[in-house]
Formats: structure tokens, sequence, C-alpha cells
């Protein structure tokens, strides 16, 4: 029994898996490099509100690299 290929093939009809995720080539590091994520590494405050915390970033400038 052969095992089905991962990789996309242009000359061969699209898997389920295919369409239902799209991105499965593309690393995540580069996925979140190109939505222009903001880095919340050393640059965010925690707010505890209630039981709940919240998240507050100090500088909107830093993205990942």
């Amino acid at each position: 029994m052969k095992a089905n290929k991962t990789s996309y093939n242009p000359n061969k009809n699209l898997t389920r898996g295919k369409l239902s995720n799209p991105f499965s080539n593309a690393t995540i590091h580069s996925r979140i490099q190109k939505s222009g994520a903001i880095d919340l590494r050393n640059n965010s405050k925690c707010v505890e509100k209630n039981g709940y915390f919240e998240v507050k970033i100090i500088d909107r400038s830093k993205k990942l690299k």
C-alpha cells in the first residue's frame, strides 16, 4: 500500500487535508512574521482584574523578527 504524499502536486486534485489546512507548507514562524505580530517578550505587563489577567503591551512597534 502506498503512503499519501503530503506536498502539493498541481497536476492532481486537491486532497481533503490540503483544503482543510492550506498553510501546511509554511512554517508557523514565517506566518507569524508575515502577520506583523507584536513581540511580547520583555514587552508586556500583566495586570490582574477581578481574578483575570490582562496583558498590556508596552511598545507596539516591536515586531517579531
